[in-house]
């Protein structure tokens, strides 16, 4: 994981923090449904339940889950986002994906990336489909084809053959 940001107030009652992303990072945390905190060592994992622009930051809600103490202690703490994910091709950070439109090869529309979950042997997309059902599917150079992170579209062979739905 590595830092993109910092917790810069927090208000409990509301369990919301303020963020102050990095340079480039800006759009880091429009889709994600977690956010991973490092208060001194603290570790936390919280699940998202809004977010929104408050001029140069960010605030987010966060879930019911969250204790109002909990949120007091996060002042000052690191943003966390998983490590950049490489392909052959070239390298993109594992969130540029998020939003992504998802076509086949034949430029069918297939849906849109709603989340990136990395892990070890490779990362895992959630993908919400045309009609609206959610799939995970492996990043893996077997189904993605190309990701062209300018064009914000990611093309993938088949799949069906890859796919789980949730």
């Amino acid at each position: 994981m590595q830092s993109v940001g910092n917790v810069v107030s927090v208000n409990p009652a509301r369990r919301e923090v303020r963020i102050a992303l990095d340079p480039g990072w800006e759009q880091a945390l429009e889709h994600r449904k977690w956010l991973d905190l490092d208060a001194a060592g603290e570790l936390f994992r919280c699940r998202v339940a809004s977010v929104r622009s408050a001029g140069p930051r960010l605030i987010v809600g966060l879930s019911a889950g969250v204790a109002r103490d909990t949120v007091a202690r996060m002042k000052g703490a690191a943003v966390l986002l998983e490590e950049t994910a490489r392909r052959v091709e070239g390298a993109y950070v594992l969130t540029e994906l998020l939003g992504m439109t998802v076509v086949d090869r034949q430029e069918g529309l297939v849906g849109t990336v709603k989340d990136a979950y990395p892990g070890r042997a490779h990362s895992v997309l959630e993908i919400e489909g045309t009609d609206g059902r959610l799939v995970l599917a492996p990043l893996v150079e077997e189904l993605v084809v190309e990701v062209d992170v300018s064009a914000r579209r990611l093309v993938v062979d088949d799949l069906a053959r890859f796919a789980v739905e949730q």
